[in-house]
């Protein structure tokens, strides 16, 4: 079989990636606040504590090394999505423009499912360590143990990096993998289903309907796995020297029998507002360079 791996993926990835980065984070800060503050607030009293604590450029605390690592992340995400859709169809005997009315060929669903659910999951193993020092720079605040009991200070990505590092190995940096591939692995393949889906419903791929199809990608996406998410939060946002969680499972037990069944959905009103234009922005974005690639 002849190889149809392609770079235009991952070049495409690189540059949406970051395009969605820069959208996001500010919403992404307030959502992990949201997640990890011992007590329940809205959005918007969350968003009024940060800045009174950490100032405008609080919602940008931790942005540097998900700035640095978004390309990548994205060009390993879109590039296995692409490459695996591409020698599926090979494998099938069938072409792109041919999959959606094809009628012998109703595995299309499944292998743009299973090829987001691969992509999701290639990407875990560089998005957790950098989902680490985002949440433990996102939560570290001037006024001390206010989301979080810490006794070092980070003077940025790297020493937070190496900190987690030198305390546990390998280990210390995988912190939360397990609620991570969880998330991202179901997440994936809903992303790229549903976006593909309404890619094929919506007219020719005018600028307003990848905008729509990504929105709605990343809205759908994220609702799935909001539980999974405020998991993924508090492990990551928790001290390593005084750890309140000692598994994802104690996570789960202890936030349910603390704040019930609700704790599990704070922050969904964030997600949604973080993800209609970040993934909007970030299929322009894809489209636009594998246009500019092929």
């Amino acid at each position: 079989m002849t190889s149809v791996i392609s770079g235009c993926d991952f070049v495409a990835g690189w540059g949406s990636g970051i395009c969605g980065l820069v959208v996001g984070h500010p919403f992404d800060t307030i959502k992990v606040w949201k997640q990890t503050l011992p007590e329940t607030s809205n959005s918007t009293r969350v968003m009024i504590t940060l800045l009174k604590h950490e100032g405008f450029r609080g919602l940008f605390k931790g942005m540097m090394f998900p700035l640095l690592t978004a390309g990548a992340l994205n060009a390993l995400y879109f590039g296995v999505y692409g490459n695996m859709m591409r020698e599926l169809q090979m494998w099938r005997g069938v072409t792109q423009a041919t999959c959606w009315d094809n009628e012998p060929y109703c595995r299309w669903h499944w292998d743009v499912f299973f090829s987001g659910c691969a992509g999701g999951l290639a990407s875990v193993f560089i998005s957790c360590p950098v989902e680490l020092v985002k949440t433990q720079l996102q939560t570290q605040t001037r006024e001390p143990n206010l989301l979080a009991k810490r006794d070092h200070k980070y003077l940025g990505p790297w020493d937070c990096l190496l900190d987690q590092y030198r305390s546990k190995g390998i280990r210390g940096c995988y912190r939360g993998i397990v609620p991570m591939l969880w998330r991202d692995i179901a997440a994936s393949g809903v992303y790229m289903s549903v976006y593909a889906h309404a890619g094929q419903r919506l007219p020719d791929k005018q600028v307003w309907c990848i905008m729509l199809a990504g929105a709605a990608a990343g809205l759908i996406s994220w609702t799935v796995v909001v539980p999974m998410d405020v998991v993924k939060s508090r492990v990551q946002a928790d001290s390593k020297t005084h750890p309140k969680y000692k598994s994802m499972l104690d996570c789960i037990i202890k936030s349910y029998r603390h704040d019930g069944i609700k704790v599990f959905f704070r922050g969904f009103g964030i997600i949604a507002l973080r993800a209609i234009p970040v993934n909007a922005v970030t299929f322009v974005g894809y489209e636009f360079f594998i246009s500019l690639c092929n």
